[in-house]
This record gives structure tokens, C-alpha cells and sequence, in this order.
């Protein structure tokens, strides 16, 4: 069962979760485990948690005392419930979110599903064929957006294409509305004009890299020209002295 939107858990209340994360030994169980928890004020929780992201709107906080007994859920536990006893009727209020460390002295945290108590029947109620849960009587259920047929014909429009083909008689009747796409033919022709550009583009871009290489391969072999000079220059000047 899950906790009415108005339910309201008191400080140091026993819950308890139930789950199949790591123990206390560091492994995962393949037994399903529980622990009891203390529920936890919501102005206790914001005080030790806020830094990391703690949102009293949809959350809550659970532990033992000063959280650091070893008591608390952990890695492997997350997506289970905690919920409280009621004449041996167990009722969901949260579901295991996250924490830091596990029972090593901050509390668990847990989403608060009696904030979300709204959306959860109105879920059920919708996808609930003939309502067949008991609440969904007293909800409302939203209808589904009615088809837009005026669209409907426009998006039709839209998608069809032009026959190449001639009919083999005539139309007797102008058409209810003009054809709101082009014709095959225009998008043939649409196309090869797109592809025409971009291959000139290419084309292009392909010049001007072979100019930039002949540039840059015609200045290498001037400088080369040019070292090759001053190095006779010397060579023959060398000799002179040497003379």
C-alpha cells in the first residue's frame, strides 16, 4: 500500500527498508535484507545534506541517532521501498535515492512519494483500462488530445507525390484544395540542382588546396635555389683566399 498525499511521518518514527545491496561486509546479498530506520525532521535533513543537493520538496531523510550505527541502506539498494507498519499492513512513503557512504554518519535519503501521491494515482488512473482501480473513480482523467483532422488532410497532402503517369481520363472536377508539395519532377530536378552545388563547391575547395600546395612547393624550391647559390658563393670565395 502506498501513504496517502496528506500522511505525515514524525521524528525518530521505525521505518523500514528492505533491499538486496551490500551489507556490512562490503557483498551483495542474494537474500532479500532489511534494517530499521528513523524518519527524520526534513529541517534536520537540509541542515546535514543541502550541500549535496538535498530538496525537502521531494525528499526525506532516514537513520539511527548520530547515522553512524551501520544501519542504513547502500549500493544495490536503490529503486526499493521504506515504508512504516500500520496494524501489520505495511505502507510505502519513500523509495531509496541515494547517500553519502552508507550508515558511516550521514542519514539515507529517500524519495518522498507522498509529494508525488497526485501524479502516481493520476498515472495509474490514466493507464488503467476501464478503471478498474477503486481511486481512479474519484479522478479525473484527461482525455486525449482530440485528432486534428484539418492537419491530418494538410500532413497528407504534404507526403504525397505527383504522378509521372497520365490518367487515363480526364477530371471532371478541380481538386478540393491545391497541392500543397511539389511535384516529383521539381524534386528531382530541386535535388540535382543541390548536388550540382555542392560538387562546384567541392570543386572549388579542391583548387584552392592544389593552388596552396603549388604556392608552397614553388617557394621550397626557391629557397632551395637560393641555398644553393650562397653555398657556391662561399665555396668559390674560400678558394680565392686559399690562393
Amino acid at each position: 500500500k502506498i501513504a496517502d498525499a496528506n500522511y505525515n511521518a514524525t521524528q525518530g518514527q521505525n521505518l523500514t527498508v528492505i533491499g538486496m545491496g551490500v551489507t556490512e561486509k562490503g557483498t551483495v546479498t542474494n537474500a532479500l535484507m532489511k534494517v530499521t530506520v528513523e524518519y527524520q525532521e526534513k529541517d534536520r535533513c537540509m541542515n546535514q545534506l543541502w550541500p549535496w543537493g538535498f530538496e525537502a520538496s521531494s525528499m526525506f531523510c532516514a537513520g539511527n541517532g548520530t547515522y553512524d550505527t551501520g544501519k542504513d541502506a547502500c549500493q544495490g539498494d536503490s529503486g526499493g521501498p521504506i515504508f512504516y507498519e500500520d496494524n501489520g499492513v505495511m505502507i510505502q512513503i519513500g523509495i531509496v535515492s541515494w547517500g553519502i557512504g552508507c550508515g558511516i554518519g550521514y542519514a539515507g535519503v529517500y524519495s518522498d512519494i507522498t509529494e508525488e501521491r497526485e501524479w502516481i494515482d493520476q498515472t495509474i488512473c490514466e493507464h488503467s483500462k476501464n478503471s478498474v482501480v477503486p481511486r481512479c473513480e474519484s479522478q479525473p482523467i484527461s482525455p486525449s488530445a482530440p485528432l486534428d483532422t484539418e492537419m491530418i488532410l494538410l500532413a497528407s497532402q504534404s507526403s504525397s507525390i505527383a504522378s509521372s503517369i497520365p490518367s487515363k481520363t480526364p477530371t471532371m472536377s478541380p481538386t478540393m484544395s491545391p497541392t500543397i508539395s511539389p511535384t516529383a519532377q521539381l524534386t528531382v530536378v530541386t535535388e540535382e540542382a543541390e548536388l550540382t552545388q555542392r560538387e562546384r563547391k567541392r570543386l572549388e575547395r579542391e583548387e584552392k588546396r592544389l593552388e596552396r600546395e603549388r604556392t608552397r612547393e614553388e617557394n621550397e624550391r626557391t629557397k632551395e635555389e637560393h641555398e644553393q647559390t650562397e653555398k657556391e658563393h662561399k665555396q668559390s670565395k674560400s678558394k680565392k683566399r686559399v690562393l
